[in-house]
């Protein structure tokens, strides 16, 4: 599932409309990297169109993601000041919307209501990659047995399914008014 849909079904359709004009479209290279381990990037992005890895410094570098368009990248920098441990580069030539940390700070600053959703928004986001990669990585490695329903992590309640409908036509609808088809 696209993972923008987990934010723009908290946001409401003027914060989405804000995040169009507030942000700037960004193309990136495939091999040329859009964060690097160690220095903390200025932005938040949400990738339009191509295909991104984020991967883990080694020796030996460990590949643990790819990223598709309606990723978000760069939200663990702006809840967390210390630099990314991962590198994310394009593995194709890429679009991305990009809004700087001060522009959505100063957002925040001025309307507390978008606070209240912005801050869901990540947190339904955060909670579901953590759910993804807890099921990726660590339930696989302790042998521990889990239902059908814990499994299927991607079902979803009819609430739910409604907010990401709108959602979904929220990013579409970005994407359209952005030139992105």
């Amino acid at each position: 599932m696209r993972r923008v849909l987990f934010l723009f079904g908290e946001l409401n359709d003027s914060d989405v409309e804000w995040l169009g004009t507030a942000s700037r479209l960004t193309k990136i290279a495939a091999g040329e990297p859009l964060i690097r381990a160690g220095s903390k990037p200025d932005n938040i992005a949400i990738l339009l169109d191509g295909e991104m890895s984020v991967v883990l410094p080694g020796p030996p570098a460990v590949d643990l993601a790819r990223l598709y368009a309606g990723e978000i990248v760069g939200e663990l920098t702006f809840l967390d000041p210390r630099p990314p441990l991962v590198t994310v580069s394009a593995v194709t030539n890429c679009l991305l919307l990009e809004v700087p940390h001060a522009t959505v700070q100063a957002r925040l600053a001025r309307d507390s209501a978008f606070g209240v959703r912005f801050y869901r928004g990540l947190g339904v986001f955060l909670a579901s990659r953590l759910r993804e990669t807890t099921g990726r990585f660590g339930v696989q490695a302790t042998g521990v047995k889990l239902s059908a329903e814990e499994v299927e992590v991607d079902e979803l309640d009819d609430e739910a399914m409604e907010r990401t409908a709108l959602a979904a036509r929220r990013f579409e609808f970005l994407r359209g008014k952005l030139g992105v088809r």
